[in-house]
């Protein structure tokens, strides 16, 4: 059975709509009438069964060929008698959609496409007709300015988009989206990232049907899926999601919500939409247990997103090569409001702090060979605002110096050498004692070594004199340099 290739397209007819004298379809895609369509009118086609040639071979199919002008939805109605089948093509004689698709939906021969600028052809199938059976076809083509030209669901042929501009499309009623592999009508859209990046996707519609929304990796993994649109009533853009994805290509799916009995009435819905993309250092596919490849001392930006079904999950790893460090995790919340936070290394803790200030979510130190792995969340929160919660996070990798962990601000350390050495602080201007001497050896981090005084790294002093002051090595800030990615 031949196939017909429908596309959303609008009919410039050079001709006024007029019958055709019967059999003007050739036999052959080369010879075929053409036809410019644009919108501007409709054009009936009439043909006929031809008898057999010459040497006896039938008449089998008839061939009209569409020049369309711009894209919009086309429309073929099969006028008088039915006949077998009636196909629409592409240039390159491929199948686009068929009538024999929705005979078994609908009783109308009725057949709907979206069709791109191009050049299609109308193949009529005359196989199982009789000599002398005429045939009638009505071609409208309409221009609303709302097309998506995907032929059916198949996600592999998603209409490819630019980042950043506004699309115009139309989610088809049932009743015309019957020639479709389902019977709700799923427009696709896929896009690239050439880096790591922050989307968020803005769209509109235009009346109380509601939208669903499905976001892909193009190996068919689900990143988010049955997203409802929050712009209804309408046409002012609303961003539906943000997430950050890595490198890679995408396909964003687009259906109604059709709940046929629930007060949601089954019509065409003409919606915009348009896909943003910020590069950023991290981002990650949120279903990905497995966790990100992170650097240490990078800054990295997420966001965790609106409560949903499942939690937005962000996991960040990395791995110690050589020498035993302490770990840093600092975090900075930004939104909207305050929202409780989760995250998880060997344990779970929650916090909720306030936003746009760096707080600190753990110290840890982590032996040789062994991976560091952090997760984020928001907690659950079953009633009340559970709005986007972006974040800034970095993970910071200190090398011990000794015992002692050094990290930028450190001078040094200092050792005592007197049985008994006094600690001093700086009070009001004056130099006073703070706490009991203490003993021999005892180890400092050093903050600012002065002449008279170091100071140490809890702001308190000890007598230059009385001290071993060891200053910290070039290889040592080297090191700390090396670990966090800053040379």
């Amino acid at each position: 059975m031949k196939k017909l290739m429908l596309a959303l397209v609008v009919l410039f007819i050079f001709s006024e709509a007029k019958a055709v004298s019967a059999n003007t379809g050739q036999e052959d895609v080369d010879t075929a009438i053409e036809y410019q369509i644009d919108g501007s009118k409709s054009i009936t086609i009439s043909g006929i069964k031809a008898e057999d040639d010459e040497d006896g071979i039938p008449d089998s199919s008839d061939y009209y060929k569409l020049v369309v002008t711009q894209p919009g939805k086309m429309k073929i109605a099969v006028e008088g008698n039915a006949f077998s089948d009636i196909s629409v093509l592409d240039d390159n004689q491929q199948v686009f959609a068929n009538l024999e698709s929705v005979r078994q939906y609908s009783p109308e021969d009725i057949l709907y496409a979206f069709l791109k600028k191009g050049t299609y052809y109308i193949q009529v199938d005359l196989d199982d007709e009789s000599e002398g059976e005429a045939y009638d076809l009505k071609v409208t083509h309409d221009v609303d300015g709302y097309f998506e030209a995907e032929p059916n669901n198949d996600l592999k042929q998603a209409n490819t988009i630019e980042l950043g501009k506004t699309y115009h499309a139309s989610n088809l009623q049932e009743s015309l989206s019957l020639y479709l592999s389902s019977e709700i009508d799923i427009d696709s859209y896929k896009f690239k990232l050439e880096k790591p990046s922050r989307i968020s996707l803005e769209s509109s519609t235009f009346s109380n049907d509601v939208l669903t929304f499905t976001l892909r990796h193009k190996n068919g993994l689900i990143i988010w899926e049955d997203l409802y649109n929050t712009s209804i009533q309408s046409s002012k853009s609303k961003t539906q999601f943000t997430e950050y994805l890595p490198a890679g290509e995408y396909v964003i799916s687009v259906s109604l919500d059709n709940l046929d009995g629930n007060g949601i009435e089954n019509t065409e819905l003409p919606y915009s939409f348009k896909v943003d993309a910020t590069p950023v250092t991290y981002s990650e596919i949120p279903t990905n247990k497995i966790g990100t490849q992170v650097l240490f001392g990078k800054t990295y930006t997420g966001s965790l997103l609106p409560g949903t079904d499942d939690k937005d999950l962000d996991v960040f790893m990395t791995r110690i090569q050589k020498k035993k460090v302490r770990i840093s995790s600092q975090l900075k919340m930004s939104g909207k409001s305050n929202s409780s936070f989760e995250w998880s290394s060997t344990n779970s803790f929650k916090v909720n702090k306030s936003l746009n200030k760096w707080i600190t979510l753990e110290s840890k130190d982590v032996s040789p060979n062994k991976e560091y792995r952090l997760s984020l969340q928001k907690e659950n929160q079953f009633y009340g605002p559970n709005p986007l919660l972006d974040y800034e996070l970095k993970i910071v990798a200190f090398p011990y110096w000794g015992k002692h962990v050094y990290a930028p601000g450190v001078a040094g350390k200092a050792t005592t050498k007197l049985k008994k050495t006094q600690l001093y602080r700086m009070k009001n201007g004056k130099m006073i004692k703070s706490g009991s001497p203490v003993g021999p050896k005892k180890e400092y981090i050093v903050k600012k070594a002065g002449k008279t005084y170091v100071e140490l790294s809890d702001g308190r002093m000890l007598k230059v004199k009385e001290v071993t002051y060891q200053k910290v090595p070039k290889e040592v800030q080297q090191e700390y340099l090396k670990l966090n990615n800053l040379l």
